[in-house]
């Protein structure tokens, strides 16, 4: 659906605020929070010789239940999610009836 513009945003290092900001923009639609909710990956953190971590962060929309996952990669450790620049990974729209 917005395949063609969410390749441009994977690979660049940006703000979960950009990131949201720049889903609007690609959607149309408004989200509930710019910033969206960030989810990590159990299984992740067994992998001690890691240097990142992957997460997910989903953006919902207020005017219908589709979603944005994000794919993300941050350093070991990081938690200034709402400040720091993350690589996004992949953006993924879901469209949920």
């Amino acid at each position: 659906m917005h395949e063609k513009e969410f390749v441009l945003v994977e690979g660049k290092n940006i703000t979960l605020l950009e990131l949201g900001k720049e889903i609007e923009n690609i959607t149309g639609r408004t989200l509930k929070s710019t910033v969206g909710e960030v989810r990590s990956w159990p299984s992740e953190a067994v992998i001690f010789d890691r240097k990142s971590n992957i997460n997910q962060v989903v953006y919902r929309f207020n005017d219908v239940n589709d979603i944005v996952d994000a794919t993300i990669e941050v350093p070991r450790g990081f938690s200034h999610y709402d400040t720091e620049p993350v690589n996004v990974k992949l953006l993924t729209y879901v469209r949920r009836s």
